[in-house]
């Protein structure tokens, strides 16, 4: 029982490994799955980003990504 966290929805912070028109492949969390790029200004390959469901919702810096990533295998 995680108590407080088990109601909780994270976004999670993927890396991008590939990238078609306004969608990208990425890799985060032990997955790989496809996510809009429509509400992220320019992305790139090798990037970071912060993934809720299928939507890129912010691009995180790597330090950052693996800080957030480190944090929540607590």
């Amino acid at each position: 029982d995680l108590g407080f966290w088990d109601n909780m929805c994270l976004s999670i912070p993927c890396r991008v490994i590939e990238i078609k028109n306004k969608w990208a492949l990425v890799k985060g969390h032990g997955h790989t799955h496809r996510v809009y790029l429509g509400l992220i200004k320019k992305t790139e390959v090798g990037d970071y980003l912060m993934v809720h469901g299928e939507i890129a919702i912010n691009k995180v810096e790597k330090k950052d990504a693996e800080r957030i990533i480190k944090f929540a295998k607590l």
